[in-house]
C-alpha cells in the first residue's frame, strides 16, 4: 500500500506534467501549424477576442473535453506502464486537477480583474504575450517553463486596448489602458 506522501508526490508530478503540456500546447499548437491549422486558428481567435465572446467556463470545459480525455489517456497509459495502479491514478488525478486549474485560471484572468499582487503579476505575465510580444510568455498560469525554455519576458506595465479588459481592472496593478483613437 502506498504512503500518502507517495500519492501526493505522484499527483504533484501529474500537475507539473500538465503545466509542461499547457506550455508546449500553447507555444507549438497555438502559434504554429505543427499541431494543425484548426488548433492554431482557434488560438488566434482567442488572441483577437481574449474574452471569447463571454463564453462560460463550463462551456470551455465541455468543448475541450475530447482533447483533455485524449491527453489524460496518454498520461494514464504512460503512468500505468511505469507505476502501479494507485500511483498511476494519482498522476492522472494531478494532471486532471492541473488542467481544471489551468483552464479556470486562464478564463478568470480574462474575465475578472486580479485582486492580489500575485494575481496582477501573473496577468501581466500573460498579457505581455497577448498585447506586447506573442513569441514570449506562453505559460499562462506559471512562468516556470518560460524561464526553462528562455521565452520569459518581464514587464512592469502592459498597455491594453480598452475594449479587451474587464471593466473593474485596477490600473495601479501595472496595467495602462491605451487611448481610443478618434475616427
Amino acid at each position: 500500500m502506498e504512503q500518502p506522501i507517495q500519492l501526493i508526490v505522484a499527483a504533484s508530478s501529474g500537475a507539473v506534467t500538465l503545466s509542461l503540456i499547457e506550455y508546449l500546447h500553447h507555444r507549438v499548437g497555438g502559434h504554429t501549424v505543427r499541431l494543425g491549422e484548426r488548433l492554431r486558428e482557434a488560438h488566434q481567435a482567442h488572441h483577437r477576442d481574449p474574452q471569447e465572446g463571454g463564453v462560460a467556463l463550463r462551456t470551455k470545459y465541455r468543448q475541450r473535453l475530447p482533447l483533455v480525455a485524449g491527453v489524460g489517456s496518454l498520461i494514464a497509459g504512460a503512468s500505468w506502464l511505469v507505476f502501479d495502479g494507485p500511483i498511476a491514478a494519482a498522476v492522472l488525478t494531478g494532471s486532471v486537477l492541473g488542467y481544471l486549474y489551468s483552464e479556470g485560471y486562464h478564463h478568470h484572468m480574462h474575465h475578472r480583474a486580479p485582486h492580489t499582487r500575485v494575481g496582477a503579476w501573473l496577468r501581466r505575465h500573460h498579457y505581455v504575450h497577448h498585447f506586447v510580444d506573442t513569441k514570449v510568455n506562453y505559460g499562462f498560469t506559471s512562468p516556470v517553463w518560460d524561464l526553462v525554455f528562455g521565452t520569459y519576458k518581464a514587464a512592469e506595465t502592459v498597455t491594453l486596448p480598452p475594449d479587451r479588459v474587464p471593466a473593474d481592472l485596477d490600473p495601479g496593478m501595472g496595467f495602462v489602458l491605451r487611448e481610443r483613437r478618434s475616427r
